[in-house]
């Protein structure tokens, strides 16, 4: 199935990003990430596109896992890492997401 993920951080935003795209990695049969790009308010963001034999549901529990282990709480304020499937298999999980400007701007670098 094919999967679009985004990755959010503000604080340590690239290590963050990166190692969580690391371990995105073993969940996938394939998948490309975009650059990690500034977004504002401390913000750094990437998105990726991939291919799962993972059921959303499932794919959403190892992505609330990777979150917890790089250290997001409760706290709203403080995100060490953000980890949102937008869609998969051509459903649109999060469309206000998908409707942001840089997640449609880093969308285009896997075109």
């Amino acid at each position: 199935m094919k999967v679009i993920v985004s990755l959010g951080s503000n604080k340590n935003q690239i290590e963050n990003i990166e190692i969580a795209e690391k371990e995105l990695k073993t969940f996938f049969s394939a998948i490309r990430f975009s650059t990690t790009q500034y977004t504002g308010d401390g913000y750094y963001n990437a998105v990726g596109v991939g291919e799962t034999a993972l059921s959303y549901d499932e794919l959403r529990l190892h992505a609330k896992s990777l979150e917890k282990r790089l250290g997001r709480t409760d706290d709203r304020e403080t995100i060490p890492i953000d980890v949102d499937i937008l869609e998969q298999n051509g459903h649109c999980h999060k469309p206000e997401d998908m409707a942001r400007e840089y997640n449609i701007i880093l969308l285009k670098e896997l075109e």
